[in-house]
């Protein structure tokens, strides 16, 4: 089987996915309903299988008025990862 093999069998669930995430409004900034995508992502995540959790993430620049308090725009980092023993880890992260 190969990646495009079950790409191609999920598409559906795949576009119900992505149109799910598109009508949440996120506009950034300054962040809105980071809170409800991040919720959504973690549970399709353990709904596929994979181990997740949502973190809260505090950018430094929020002190100084350079991005929205977190108080007000909550912001989280979303971690799937599947247990497998393995010794080295890819990790992906996307800036603010």
């Amino acid at each position: 089987m190969t990646p495009l093999s079950v790409l191609d069998r999920h598409s559906a669930d795949l576009v119900a996915l992505l149109q799910r995430l598109v009508l949440i409004p996120t506009v950034n900034p300054p962040g809105d309903h980071y809170e409800t995508i991040t919720a959504l992502l973690t549970r399709e995540l353990r709904g596929a299988g994979l181990q997740a959790r949502r973190i809260p993430f505090h950018d430094p620049r929020q002190k100084n008025g350079r991005v929205p308090n977190w108080r007000t725009h909550p912001r989280f980092n979303v971690i799937g990862y599947r247990a497998t023993g393995a010794t080295k880890t890819l990790h992906f992260n996307a800036p603010l």
